[in-house]
């Protein structure tokens, strides 16, 4: 397949939090007194903390039918250090196994991703072009097809795989649960984890189904380690119209075909790349 076929305003890779001060460094932050060094700390991987993720794994899997709403920011970071926020708004409306739409938008862009079990179709809002390919199987499945064969990473889609057979993810090398904490209202267990080239943050409903509700994400791979930090809203009880996951194009929409089209049954205009 052509891997030069990407949209890059949804592959947005979270890999953005910096570690937060122990509570004898917060008391003497807050008391304006200099905090001692801490004694550099042993990376372990708390049985606990790969627990409550694989509970949370294990509770979205069960969903049939949900949306959510993911708020962040996503720092940028000059070459003279300065860091600015974006606006990240990401909303998926799904209905499992195999049907899920998802919009993206940040200050400067907006693209929407639609899945029937049938066939993907990608378009950019602003721009007024859309790209349609062949796919089949459950959401999970054409996530990885997605990025296999066409280089398209989904925002947050490692949230909706994990602990499934279907995800990739490179496991924590460390992690740990932090404490308890309140996240719009909501109980929650406040759990950081370390990877390889991020260390990140996750905020989990204190309840049977583990929702995740903040997260945090540090790259720690480069300069500056800019951070992306994302709080979640859920609704696990409206109904979703089987219209949500269908999209047909007006007249000023612009098909760019890579030869996937016809496969779909779309008439394949010359494309302008």
């Amino acid at each position: 397949m052509v891997r030069s076929l990407k949209c890059a305003s949804l592959a947005l890779v979270l890999t953005a939090a910096p570690m937060a001060l122990s509570p004898a460094q917060a008391q003497d932050k807050i008391e304006g007194q200099p905090a001692a060094a801490a004694p550099a700390a042993a990376e372990t991987l708390d049985p606990q903390a790969i627990a409550a993720l694989e509970k949370m794994g294990a509770s979205l899997r069960k969903l049939e039918r949900f949306s959510v709403v993911s708020d962040g920011a996503m720092e940028s970071v000059f070459a003279n250090g300065q860091k600015l926020d974006t606006a990240v708004r990401t909303t998926y409306s799904v209905e499992l196994p195999g049907r899920i739409a998802v919009d993206f938008q940040t200050d400067n862009s907006h693209s929407r991703l639609y899945y029937n079990g049938k066939a993907v179709t990608l378009v950019g809002m602003n721009n007024h072009k859309y790209v349609r390919f062949p796919a089949s199987g459950t959401v999970g499945e054409m996530f990885n097809r997605a990025e296999d064969d066409y280089g398209i990473t989904l925002p947050l889609r490692e949230l909706f795989l994990w602990g499934s057979p279907l995800s990739d993810a490179e496991q924590p090398r460390a992690g740990f649960k932090v404490g308890d904490s309140i996240v719009d209202g909501v109980s929650v267990e406040h759990f950081a984890f370390r990877q390889s080239e991020m260390d990140w943050e996750i905020w989990l409903e204190k309840s049977e189904r583990a929702f995740p509700r903040k997260l945090v994400i540090t790259r720690t791979d480069v300069p500056h380690q800019p951070r992306f930090t994302a709080y979640f809203t859920w609704d696990t009880t409206r109904e979703i119209e089987p219209a949500a996951f269908e999209w047909a194009p007006t007249a000023d929409y612009q098909l760019i075909d890579y030869g996937t089209a016809a496969a779909t049954g779309t008439p394949a205009p010359k494309a302008v790349r």
